[in-house]
């Protein structure tokens, strides 16, 4: 049904309580929070919505909805929403949601889309990853292109998976090869991640044509992760990423991302997660975990601040397919304030065989503040005796044990370490044990 937009509360009543309002020294403002029954939130009339079908071109603006049904803009049909509060009026988790389907285009302007239910209690004991989460959360699915600027999404659906299962993806799921841009918005309470970003069908191999652009946005307090990016190029700049139960942001299997001048804080918590994926090692704020890489141009972490997390950057598991570049480019970062690694690799006993970090550069990084190592590259047998190449020019200062630690597990570890400034460690400045 395509409706116009329209004016649903009555002018008089609006202006007799804007005036009352202002002889008590107030302000006219916007309700927030699930809306009534019944009747207005603030000065807005709340409009019931069923399924809504988008076949051409629709726009609506200053309206409140309450929508019991789906959102879908098919191909062909484009649908703008400008200063919109709409609360998905779900009665189970994830009973409806936002579909933008290839070929549609979606267009949400300082607009704020929520749950009607944000209390219910939602406990999966026996979940793979989080077990406990509370409001009925709403989809939102990006199979075609869209624009989504200065507006706040919250109460996210997701799956409930360690990594990425085709079906269980969550938050701003992105699977489109359309222009996709998230610039300014708020993203919170989202369960699994707070943006996807991957391919409709599962597939051991890249998409370069995904390439959404988020920008300067906040994304905060998911179950799982902040951001997933799973396949394409993805350009992630300028976010606030904090409050991940598991991790900030997790590179998996492919692509090429651009990933700079980010804040990631926060993270790791472990907070209403199934104990069987807390360890030492697994949670923080950003990793490179089974990774497959086959570009030509080496993948570039560049400008961050990585704080506050269980663990700062985790360059873990990471299958090489290109030959004689550098694989992994950490640069200009501030890495600090993390409970236990600044930036670590390892020790991961159950990695494929197949998998292994190679080629690290880590240059001219901030390293200080960490509970454990600044730096800490270990080796566990089927790491295949592949290391970081150089760790040059960075500060690494402050940290509770060492600043640099090499080796650990077994012996062979080869890295040269040089020009860095070194200091006031809890431990050793530099410590290779094992044979490294």
């Amino acid at each position: 049904m395509r409706e116009g937009s329209q004016k649903r509360f009555s002018t008089s009543s609006a202006l007799f309580l804007a005036a009352l309002m202002a002889l008590s020294g107030f302000g006219v403002f916007m309700l927030t929070g699930a809306p009534p029954a019944q009747g207005k939130v603030g000065l807005r009339q709340i409009i019931e919505k069923g399924d809504i079908t988008v076949t051409g071109d629709v726009s609506y603006s200053n309206e409140t909805w309450r929508v019991t049904g789906d959102i879908k803009i098919y191909s062909g049909g484009k649908l703008t929403l400008d200063n919109m509060t709409i609360y998905m009026n779900c009665s189970t988790d994830g009973e409806y949601g936002i579909y933008v389907y290839s070929g549609g285009e979606l267009i949400i302007k300082s607009s704020t889309i929520t749950t009607t239910n944000t209390t219910a209690l939602i406990d999966v004991p026996t979940g793979p990853q989080w077990v406990r989460t509370w409001g009925y959360h709403w989809k939102f699915y990006i199979y075609g292109k869209a624009t989504l600027l200065n507006s706040t999404f919250s109460y996210l659906w997701g799956g409930n998976t360690i990594y990425y299962q085709s079906g269980l993806e969550g938050g701003v799921v992105i699977f489109s090869t359309d222009d996709v841009l998230i610039q300014g918005c708020r993203i919170e309470k989202a369960e699994g991640s707070g943006i996807f970003i991957g391919s409709s069908s599962f597939s051991l191999s890249d998409n370069p044509f995904i390439k959404p652009k988020i920008y300067n946005n906040v994304i905060d307090n998911s179950t799982s992760h902040g951001i997933m990016s799973c396949v394409g190029h993805p350009e992630i700049v300028g976010n606030v990423i904090s409050n991940a139960s598991y991790r900030g942001v997790q590179f998996f299997l492919y692509g090429e991302p651009l990933f700079k001048n980010n804040i990631v804080k926060d993270c790791g918590s472990g907070r209403n997660l199934n104990s069987t994926v807390l360890d030492a090692t697994s949670t923080g704020g950003v990793f490179i975990d089974f990774y497959y890489y086959s570009g030509t141009v080496p993948y570039i972490f560049e400008g961050n601040t990585i704080i506050n997390n269980s663990n700062g950057l985790g360059v873990r598991r990471v299958s090489r397919t290109m030959s004689n570049n550098c694989h992994v480019i950490v640069r200009n970062n501030t890495i600090s304030n993390n409970w236990r690694y600044g930036i670590y690799s390892g020790p991961v006993p159950t990695s494929p065989s197949s998998f292994y970090v190679i080629d690290a550069i880590i240059e001219n990084n901030t390293v200080s503040n960490n509970g454990w190592d600044g730096i800490y590259f270990s080796i566990w047998g089927n790491f295949q005796n592949r290391y970081p190449r150089e760790i040059k020019y960075n500060r690494i200062y402050g940290n509770g044990k060492n600043g640099i630690l090499i080796g650990n597990e077994t012996s062979g570890v080869s890295v040269n370490i040089y020009d860095n400034n070194i200091y006031n460690n809890g431990k050793y400045g530099i410590e290779c044990i094992g044979g490294g």
